[in-house]
């Protein structure tokens, strides 16, 4: 089975093919035209990078072009996940009020993640969000849609109401999590909810996330990471509007 595509970010069409005798036969008309692929392969090739503004004076032509080349297949890894706020703002009334980044804090390294956060409208002033991101922790870049708070230490009556988020069961499939993805590798938590609860109470833990991990392999289409995503979203939204209730 081949997907038919010039390069990361353009297709030929919509369409999944097989090869049988040197003839192409469509066999699936694709649905989403969200490139989910080419984010995860544009993180897999281009995350750690060094980056400098291409038209400093001090670059050769040669230091101009490279940049220039991130900077553009940044920025289309950046539509790829705009294109999914707006089909979470269709079909969940989920949006995005937040600039996403690809470079990090310094401005001269790309990201090992990008993070869309959605909320509804009318708390689009509060910090807590369903986010999605694609990151790469220890060795794989993979997918995850989870409950999010917005790291602030301003804020510790708000992560203490986020965390009621534990007084709800997870699901088969969630994860929690800990750990800060901008620093460091995050880790999975094996504790029950009631067990984290205690954790965090004695500042064993700071922060507890709840996640959807959407795994894939060398066979998953964009189509099965625009379903999984869409499922894991549907999930989580119970979560935040019990968190929200709680905190308006």
């Amino acid at each position: 089975m081949v997907l038919l595509h010039y390069n990361i970010f353009n297709f030929i069409g919509f369409y999944i093919v097989r090869i049988y005798n040197k003839k192409m036969i469509f066999i699936e008309e694709r649905m989403t035209n969200i490139n989910y692929i080419g984010v995860l392969e544009y993180l897999e090739k281009y995350y750690g990078l060094s980056y400098k503004n291409p038209y400093a004076k001090e670059l050769t032509d040669e230091e101009k072009n490279k940049f220039l080349l991130i900077k553009k297949v940044s920025q289309e890894a950046i539509n790829e996940i705009k294109k999914i706020a707006e089909q979470c703002g269709k079909l969940y009334s989920l949006y995005n009020f937040s600039t996403i980044k690809w470079l990090d804090r310094t401005n001269t390294k790309i990201k090992k993640y990008l993070w869309l956060q959605m909320k509804y409208e009318k708390c689009k002033d509060i910090p807590l969000s369903i986010s999605l991101s694609v990151e790469k922790n220890l060795s794989k870049i993979k997918y995850y849609v989870s409950l999010e708070i917005k790291d602030d230490k301003s804020f510790p009556q708000l992560l203490k109401k986020y965390h009621l988020h534990l007084d709800i069961l997870k699901k088969e499939n969630m994860i929690y999590t800990t750990g800060n993805n901008e620093l460091e590798n995050f880790l999975v938590l094996r504790e029950n909810n009631l067990e984290l609860k205690k954790k965090i109470q004695i500042r064993e833990l700071e922060k507890v996330k709840l996640c959807v991990c959407i795994e894939g392999n060398q066979d998953s289409t964009n189509d099965y990471y625009d379903r999984k995503i869409k499922e894991a979203i549907k999930e989580i939204i119970p979560y935040y509007e019990y968190v929200i209730d709680k905190i308006q």
